[in-house]
């Protein structure tokens, strides 16, 4: 229980900035999205 209230009265990065983490998280799904794109492309083509 003690965990719980301390977690409440934590704030977190996300709550810190929130803008920076959201573009983060953007940008690496796209990176994430674009090598396995890629990793498709060149397994069809082989």
């Amino acid at each position: 229980m003690a965990q719980l209230i301390k977690m409440f009265d934590h704030i977190s990065r996300y709550e810190d900035n929130i803008y920076q983490y959201t573009k983060n998280f953007i940008r690496l799904k796209e990176e994430k999205w674009e090598k396995l794109q890629k990793n498709w492309e060149q397994r069809i083509i082989s």
